[in-house]
């Protein structure tokens, strides 16, 4: 499929990411660390934060969880290495495969805490709405959110599948 929105996308990507805090290492993302005090539900700058978790971020997390499962599937058209978090309450695309994105990157209308395997916190504003996700032929709609993710394309959590 070929998407005349890609490269407008990757390029709000771009912007986003570099107008974020980024943060390294395993787990991390573009989007900005929380603190440790009140980060989970609380106001921050006037805006409601909605909770979110994952359980695994990479192979290594993913082969210590019960909570997940990897498949090959499509997301944006294009096949994907896709993990099931079972624990997930969201679903997210890898920043590197929203090259592929068919869709605008739109602001959340509440931002949203991430939790991730090393107990850490991030906030995230950015999701792609309704993106098609196909999975064993059948066909999803899922919102998905930019986060740095390794070994996958896509997390799907329980909402989507």
């Amino acid at each position: 499929m070929n998407c005349p929105q890609a490269q407008q996308t990757s390029t709000m990507l771009e912007s986003t990411a570099s107008s974020r805090e980024s943060v390294g290492a395993r787990g991390g993302s573009t989007a900005s660390q929380v603190g440790s005090s009140k980060a989970s539900g609380s106001r921050q700058q006037g805006r409601h934060a909605v909770t979110a978790r994952v359980y695994a971020l990479n192979r290594v997390d993913a082969l210590g969880s019960a909570n997940v499962a990897i498949g090959k599937d499509l997301i944006f058209g294009k096949d994907a290495t896709v993990l099931f978090d079972t624990g997930a309450s969201l679903s997210f695309v890898a920043q590197a495969f929203c090259i592929h994105a068919c869709g605008v990157l739109s602001s959340v209308d509440e931002e949203i805490v991430v939790s991730v395997p090393t107990g850490q916190s991030y906030r995230v504003g950015r999701v792609y709405k309704g993106c098609d996700v196909v999975v064993k032929r059948q066909s999803f709609i899922a919102d998905l959110i930019p986060f740095k993710i390794e070994d996958f394309d896509a997390i799907l959590g329980m909402i989507c599948w």
